[in-house]
């Protein structure tokens, strides 16, 4: 039986900003073909990421992949229609 794998990153056509990026890790990295570039935060309170997709998207998976989150820290995803500042979200 043959099998193959095929995705569509929509964050790829996004336009992406975060609070930080590490050296040599900047986000633009998440819009690589290649998996394994990463983007790194750097140490801080509260770091953020946000991809405006540019027009409302049909979305059947998010992923968060190879988190290091340490004790008592928390990953949260929002999505929304209307805000793609991100600003008016966490309330």
């Amino acid at each position: 039986m043959s099998s193959a794998l095929a995705f569509r990153n929509l964050a790829d056509a996004g336009s992406l900003a975060a609070s930080s990026g590490a050296a040599r890790m900047p986000v633009s990295l998440l819009q690589n073909v290649h998996v394994a570039r990463k983007w790194r935060s750097l140490d801080g309170a509260a770091q953020f990421l946000i991809c405006d997709l540019g027009s409302l998207q049909m979305l059947d998976t998010i992923g968060l992949f190879g988190l290091t989150l340490a004790l008592g820290h928390v990953a949260r995803i929002r999505v929304s229609a209307l805000d793609n500042t991100g600003l008016v979200g966490d309330r």
